[in-house]
């Protein structure tokens, strides 16, 4: 019986919290370009904002520089004996 409601209850929660998600685009501002990859919005004369389906190929190398140097570091603590916490 507990578990049954305890389902009861969790599915709620779930249909309360999909019904509180708004729906359709939320970004305001006339769209300036779209093709299947990305999408841009101008806000005002300023301000462009854009989303995309892939990931930029220079975020990627930054990712990737991140974690060589968080590597050369993970090295360097240890060569000296001290503990990563």
């Amino acid at each position: 019986m507990k578990k049954t409601a305890l389902s009861v209850l969790i599915g709620l929660v779930f249909q309360i919290a999909l019904l509180a998600q708004p729906g359709g685009v939320q970004i305001e501002g006339k769209e300036v370009f779209k093709n299947e990859d990305v999408v841009f919005r101008q806000i005002d004369d300023h301000t462009w904002v854009g989303s995309g389906h892939l990931m930029s190929n220079e975020l990627f190398s930054w990712l990737s520089r991140a974690r060589v140097k968080a590597d050369w570091y993970a090295r360097i603590i240890k060569k000296q004996g001290l503990a990563l916490s």
